[in-house]
């Protein structure tokens, strides 16, 4: 059986390539399995949705499966419903944290479609291709939204994965392309949030299939594999994308100790950076995180309004936000501030208080190569409490594919617009011209690969001619 993984989603003006970890880690799990895999990352071959219908069509997998990302949801339907007309024989798989939520509807709406997988995917992949290859049903595959003679069934959730210890490391695929496109070395060290912020749904994503919401790997497991990537790609940074680095408690706070001790007395010289609440963020800890090889934090303030923050759910106050920051720049830490300006909630006193905020961590975040990361307007997922929220309130706009809504309040809703145009017009342009160096880079690689391809292609032709 010829099994296709895929991200098909382009990320237009991201200058930083990076490799799917969920797409590698399924991958890594159907090959233990037996099944002969491939995977195909669209952003990072530089593949509009045309090319890729037709490398995919070349292929003609049995199985083809698909990361479904909500903000080209559309698009990518669009094409899997084009290749099925055009004859794709394979059966369609669909996966991610917008399939999980939107399974039923997906599968009505989209007859290409033949089955969702719903939350974690490593074992349910393995079952769902075991169970066709020996031409049973799948009532018995966990975790699955499947139509059957017109129907769409929905079988009950796969608990969470306890010990993931068990699975095997992501493929590596692209890993050696992206880094030299300039990119980042990816790996995780947990799974799931402890968290339930109003705006996000990793939390539903996880708690919906029952178990830890947050489970870790040993420290023995990820050092193994911080060790092979050192070895493999010297020279390189590392980024943690786990969505919280340091577990819940005291016990998340003994467990990171520990893992910065050990990786400390290791020897494995590879510099990392890390996502953490701001709640986290300790003196002891990051100093030791920093002995080991921490570089930079990516952290979710979110909000300067106290408000705002209650509204969020993060569980956190502003002076939590700004004592994590003076932490970060004390230890002579690089980081990552993320900031929401506008929500379905926000009121004027919640803008003042955002720039107030802005003013009073200037000296923090404007030195030492951090960076102010702004969202200028949260969107509504599914799966999230905002959306059910604004459900009962029956303000949420637009189709499952595309939700929206209106910000009350004519003053804040013409701050959004002005603030919308100055994020996603002016400081684009700064960012392009900041990040030059990364675009150029990224252009010449691809640049270089297609006068390789075309050289490679006149060869062969002058060679058959011959």
């Amino acid at each position: 059986m010829q099994v296709l993984l895929i991200d098909p989603a382009q990320r237009n003006g991201v200058p930083e390539v990076y490799e799917n970890l969920g797409v590698a880690s399924l991958a890594a799990n159907s090959r233990r399995a037996g099944f002969d895999t491939e995977t195909i990352l669209a952003h990072v071959e530089g593949w509009s949705y045309r090319r890729l219908s037709r490398e995919i069509m070349m292929r003609k997998p049995d199985v083809l499966g698909v990361s479904l990302l909500s903000f080209k949801a559309r698009k990518t339907l669009e094409m899997l419903g084009r290749l099925k007309s055009e004859g794709l024989q394979g059966r369609i798989i669909l996966g991610g944290h917008f399939p999980t939520f939107n399974d039923e509807k997906l599968l009505e709406e989209w007859p290409c479609i033949d089955v969702v997988v719903r939350g974690e995917g490593d074992l349910t992949l393995v079952e769902l291709l075991e169970a066709w290859v020996k031409g049973g049903g799948l009532e018995k595959v966990e975790g699955i939204t499947y139509r059957k003679k017109g129907e769409v069934i929905r079988n009950p959730a796969r608990t969470l994965i306890d010990d993931l210890d068990k699975l095997p490391w992501p493929t590596r695929d692209y890993t050696k392309k992206i880094i030299e496109m300039g990119g980042s070395l990816n790996m995780i060290r947990s799974r799931g949030c402890y968290g339930n912020c109003a705006f996000c749904s990793i939390s539903s994503f996880y708690r919906a299939q029952g178990g830890a919401a947050w489970r870790q790997r040993s420290i023995e497991d990820v050092l193994e594999e911080m060790a092979y990537l050192a070895d493999c790609y010297p020279g390189v940074i590392l980024k943690f994308h786990d969505d919280q680095f340091i577990g819940p408690g005291k016990r998340g706070w003994e467990d990171a100790m520990s893992f910065a001790h050990a990786l400390k007395e290791s020897g494995i010289n590879i510099p990392f950076s890390i996502f953490a609440r701001a709640d986290t963020v300790e003196p002891e800890l990051f100093r030791a995180l920093k002995a080991a090889g921490l570089e930079s934090v990516f952290v979710g303030v979110e909000s300067g309004s106290q408000r705002e923050l209650d509204v969020f759910n993060k569980r956190i106050t502003i002076e939590e936000n700004k004592h994590a920051l003076q932490i970060l720049y004390d230890l002579d830490i690089r980081f990552l501030m993320g900031l929401i300006f506008f929500d379905p909630y926000t009121e004027m006193e919640d803008v003042t208080a955002n720039f107030r905020f802005l003013r009073e961590t200037q000296p923090l975040w404007s030195s030492r190569g951090n960076i102010l990361s702004v969202e200028n307007q949260v969107e509504v997922y599914k799966g999230t409490p905002f959306y059910n929220r604004l459900i009962e309130e029956e303000r949420l706009e637009g189709d499952y594919l595309a939700c929206t809504y209106t910000i009350p309040g004519w003053r804040v809703r013409f701050l959004c617009r002005i603030s919308h145009l100055l994020l996603k017009s002016i400081l684009p342009a700064i960012s392009v011209i900041r990040l030059l160096p990364a675009h150029l880079k990224l252009a010449r690689y691809r640049i270089s690969s297609w006068f390789k391809r075309a050289v490679a292609a006149e060869a062969g032709m002058s060679e058959s001619a011959g």
